[in-house]
């Protein structure tokens, strides 16, 4: 028992070090592209983009006078519509989500 009681102890001691490479690698890694339907009267939603910006989101931004269409198009529920609509690999995002 005692000869593996340094073996485990670097274990338990290189545990932290790997996870904190593997949360890195997944921080850096690619993020998808961002396609933003918005008003173009609305300055939040522009906020809301450059957020997603820093943090390694590609966007791409629509101006749109009928958000109404949009929304219907991509099946947003009357009741949940927020300022923008945004497309993220199929995934529909309403409103400002981190």
């Amino acid at each position: 028992m005692l000869r593996l009681l340094p073996r485990i102890l670097v274990l338990l001691l290189a545990f932290p070090l790997v996870a904190a490479a593997e949360s890195s690698e997944a921080a850096n890694a690619p993020r998808p592209e961002v396609q933003v339907f918005k008003s173009p009267t609305c300055g939040c939603c522009t906020k809301w983009e450059k957020h997603l910006e820093a943090r390694g989101f590609q966007i791409q931004s629509s101006h749109v006078e009928d958000l109404t269409r949009i929304k219907r198009w991509y099946g947003v529920p009357a009741d949940s519509a927020a300022c923008h609509t945004a497309i993220v690999d199929g995934y529909v995002i309403e409103g400002h989500v981190p």
